[in-house]
């Protein structure tokens, strides 16, 4: 079996652009994968990444994974550039590589990745921020109704003056632990709730957040700081009662392995889209394991996607929880097609056993939302 042509179809989900990857055989048969577009770079049509991947998968075995994502991230020959493609690109196409064995062999991905240890995979609702404690509580009711366990908030930063800084003043403060205390209290015994800081504080201003916010029952803290720095996160948790939850931001397993040789963190949060694809975030998921620590995805995608890291997240034993973020998105559920609605039924996903994803997209729903693309992409 050999790749014989790559097309690609950028849609708009609320602020985000996604791009579709289809991967054509010349035994007719197809791969889709999915990744962000317009976040690192990303030119489908005009000779940016994925055109310039094209140049290494035309004539590949579609079945050599491993061996085509160290092609395509440039670590071969004299000359090793890394992530001279987007690694964005790199995921999505690594995604349909996995599609296409999928339906050639007949089994689902979490087979080809050596087997599930679950069925129904959890799933977190990322309710993102608030403009008053009401908004969250609001969010709360929704969540309760949706029959959500497990949801998310944006930490409550409203009067910042010192962005750069990272640094926050006392009322800032008061504030947060206002709206954290009230959401901790309303969301009653039966949800879990975790809190986003997107790496805004710098390291004495989260001390003083983690030190009023320690006695509440909060699952994890997320990206308290950013992501350069291992020996300063490593700080952070040793000072902090409620778990860390990091690495949204970090790229393949070598940006992973000195957070994890440290302890500087509690929960590993890493993207399959950010990493490569599906094989990488499993080697970040399996070094994580050797610590025993638990393994949660990012994920602001759509259900292709979504669907590729709950095969992934049934095949790793240190899984936790999947994110979702497009709970308002009443149409999200309509872009795919072969798989049994609501995809996430009471905060679960169950992972499907078709071949490959175990999705098609749904032709209807995905042209009302296109932004660019290959205009034979469906035939």
């Amino acid at each position: 079996m050999k790749i014989v042509d790559i097309k690609t179809l950028v849609i708009k989900l609320d602020w985000l652009q996604l791009m579709y990857v289809k991967l054509i055989t010349d035994e007719g048969i197809t791969g889709i994968g999915e990744t962000y577009y317009g976040r690192a770079g990303i030119h489908a049509m005009e000779g940016g990444d994925i055109a310039a991947l094209k140049h290494f998968l035309i004539d590949e075995n579609p079945y050599d994974v491993a061996r085509l994502f160290q092609k395509m991230r440039g670590r071969y020959g004299a000359g090793q550039f890394p992530f001279w493609a987007s690694i964005h690109a790199i995921s999505g196409v690594e995604m349909a590589l996995w599609d296409i064995i999928g339906k050639s062999l007949n089994v689902p991905i979490y087979q080809l990745l050596g087997g599930k240890f679950r069925k129904e995979i959890l799933v977190y609702c990322d309710f993102g921020g608030g403009k008053s404690l009401e908004e969250y509580l609001e969010k709360i009711r929704l969540a309760r109704k949706s029959g959500w366990t497990f949801i998310k908030f944006d930490v409550p930063l409203h009067n910042v003056e010192n962005a750069f800084s990272g640094e926050v003043k006392k009322s800032e403060v008061h504030q947060i632990v206002n709206i954290v205390g009230s959401i901790c209290e309303n969301v009653g015994n039966h949800i879990k709730v975790a809190f986003d800081c997107h790496g805004y504080f710098n390291i004495s201003s989260i001390k003083e957040v983690l030190r009023s916010i320690e006695k509440y029952e909060i699952a994890w803290l997320e990206d308290p700081i950013q992501p350069e720095n291992p020996e300063a996160l490593l700080k952070v948790t040793r000072m902090s009662k409620v778990p860390i939850a990091f690495g949204e931001g970090l790229s393949t397993a070598y940006a992973f392995r000195r957070y994890l040789e440290l302890g500087a963190v509690d929960v590993i949060h890493p993207d399959i889209l950010h990493n490569g694809g599906l094989l990488e975030t499993k080697r970040i998921a399996d070094m994580a394991d050797i610590y025993y620590i638990p393994t949660a995805f990012h994920n602001v995608t759509s259900p292709v996607a979504t669907i590729a890291a709950a095969h992934l997240a049934a095949a790793i034993p240190n899984f936790i929880a999947l994110e979702h973020h497009w709970p308002y998105i009443s149409w999200w559920d309509n872009l795919v097609k072969g798989i049994e609605k609501p995809l996430i039924d009471n905060g679960f996903i169950k992972v499907p056993d078709a071949p490959g994803i175990g999705v098609e997209l749904n032709e209807k729903e995905v042209v009302k939302h296109v932004v660019v693309g290959d205009e034979d992409f469906f035939d």
